[in-house]
């Protein structure tokens, strides 16, 4: 039998994979001197842009441009914020006031700054928010970052005994910061939190106040909460120097106690919590 030959097939050779190039290679890292002449160049660069915008854009224009920037990053942010301003029109905000009160009981256990203050006649030390601070309080396991805000503002020139000036006031408001998962928890059960514990501190410190108004030329030109003066009402006569017989002195003095216990029955059947009590005698013995 003749032998059959096997046909012969050429090697090819084989191809070498191409990797990239390797940016961490000791080739390819750049030296010191071309990272520091990059970082430089970009500093040069954001200074004359920067000038730039600051000296030939229009107020209006930057105004514009940095707003849609701050809103384009705050799209990513999870953050919402509520702002509570002092005035509702030409009314206090009860909520700026009720924060006040409140924050005044965390403050300077976690402030480096806060404000304290005394009235004149007054027995306690009243202690607030400081301008412009910042502080954290903690309800139900969640963090609520708070800032006070305070904006001079610029009235508009007085005259007064022919003297110019220029009058200042403040605008100042609260802003509340926290995730926006939390925003239900905040408007249903966290500020009718407050509310409800500014109360409870008013009622605990409360005193008796008479409010006057300033001068004529503070009501006519500056207006505003400012204008009214406090003072508290201190007078030397209470029941125990009345001049009365001891037992209708009592059955009045109990009277008057379950009148105060009772304020929410007077609310819930629609009466004025109102009481009075008519006193007569010669004079002298204390009615008034």
């Amino acid at each position: 039998m003749a032998a059959t030959r096997k046909p012969l097939i050429e090697a090819k050779p084989r191809r070498r994979k191409k990797h990239p190039p390797n940016m961490f290679a000791k080739n390819n890292i750049p030296s010191d001197q071309t990272v520091m002449s990059t970082a430089a160049s970009f500093a040069a660069s954001a200074m004359v842009i920067q000038t730039v915008a600051r000296n030939l854009l229009p107020y209006e224009l930057k105004a514009y441009i940095f707003n849609n920037i701050s809103k384009f990053f705050k799209s990513f942010s999870f953050q919402t914020t509520l702002i509570i301003e002092e005035f509702d029109g030409l009314t206090r905000n009860q909520i700026y006031i009720a924060a006040e009160i409140y924050l005044g009981t965390k403050t300077c256990s976690s402030m480096k700054l806060c404000k304290v203050s005394m009235g004149e006649m007054e027995t306690k030390i009243v202690v607030s928010m400081a301008k412009n601070q910042e502080t954290v309080d903690v309800f139900d396991g969640v963090k609520f970052k708070w800032r006070q805000v305070t904006r001079q503002v610029e009235s508009k020139n007085v005259v007064f005994q022919g003297q110019s000036s220029n009058v200042r006031s403040e605008k100042r408001s609260f802003e509340l910061s926290f995730h926006k998962k939390h925003k239900e928890k905040v408007l249903d059960s966290y500020l009718p939190f407050v509310l409800k514990e500014s109360k409870r501190l008013m009622e605990e410190k409360k005193t008796l106040k008479l409010h006057t108004l300033g001068n004529d030329h503070m009501r006519r030109y500056v207006g505003g909460a400012e204008t009214w003066q406090p003072i508290k009402l201190d007078h030397p006569a209470n029941f125990g120097t009345l001049a009365m017989n001891t037992e209708l002195k009592a059955t009045i003095m109990e009277d008057l106690e379950r009148f105060v216990k009772r304020k929410d029955y007077y609310r819930r059947v629609g009466k004025a919590w109102k009481r009075g009590y008519l006193l007569y005698g010669p004079p002298g013995t204390g009615k008034s």
